[in-house]
């Protein structure tokens, strides 16, 4: 299957900026629609990170030109080199780790992914997603980075083995930054050992801006291999 990706990702590379895939079209198996972004200069032989990122609700886009205008997407078109596929999954509901998984599965089987540099944001409903996933399938990832989310302080020990970098905004109006706040605290808890949180001062909701504008949170992601227990 790989090998017959080389053809047509030429092609689709070209698509836009020459950096990205168009859309798959709606897979019945998960009911989730889903974008992928490759990296300029894409080698069907070579192994690549990968991030999932997961919307927040109201964020699903119909088109890659949607998604490369806001947030991570934007940044990953406007830098030179960005070394990391990106799959983003679209929904106009919620987010089901076990729909996720499976969809998570076509894209490894699709692409040529490294299976220990799988890493995992989202903001907002997303970020909430991002706990979920991590607390359905803990061995997966090799790094988290939840923005402007929530989570099960309950299940923290579950995952405390993750690096997390924990991203909000002190006075979201949406989603409390108290919520992070509390997962952090649940993690260091449970002895967790690489665990990060930024709080931007601001009062809004939107801190996927900032946060998927900094550079520095890609290469700390690219520190980290998933790590067995």
């Amino acid at each position: 299957m790989k090998q017959a990706l080389a053809g047509l990702t030429l092609l689709s590379i070209l698509t836009f900026c020459g950096c990205v895939s168009a859309p798959d079209t709606e897979l019945m198996l998960t009911g989730y629609k889903h974008l992928v972004m490759l990296p300029k200069n894409f080698d069907v032989s070579q192994n690549y990170p990968l991030i999932m990122h997961l919307h927040g609700r109201g964020g699903a886009v119909a088109t890659m030109e949607g998604f490369a205008s806001y947030g991570l997407g934007d940044y990953a078109k406007s830098v030179d080199n960005f070394p990391f596929i990106v799959f983003a999954p679209q929904t106009p509901e919620d987010w089901y780790p076990p729909m996720l998984r499976m969809l998570l599965d076509k894209i490894l089987a699709d692409y040529p992914v490294d299976p220990q540099r799988i890493y995992l944001t989202g903001f907002s409903m997303g970020g909430a997603g991002v706990w979920s996933m991590a607390f359905a399938y803990p061995d997966l990832f090799a790094a988290l980075a939840p923005v402007c989310g929530y989570g099960n302080t309950d299940a923290a020990c579950d995952i405390a083995h993750l690096p997390q970098w924990i991203f909000h905004n002190e006075d979201d109006p949406v989603i409390d930054s108290q919520y992070s706040r509390d997962m952090a605290g649940a993690l260091a808890n449970c002895g967790a050992a690489h665990i990060r949180t930024t709080f931007y001062q601001s009062a809004s909701h939107d801190a996927w801006t900032a946060t998927y504008h900094t550079p520095e949170l890609y290469a700390w992601f690219l520190t980290h291999t998933r790590q067995p227990r």
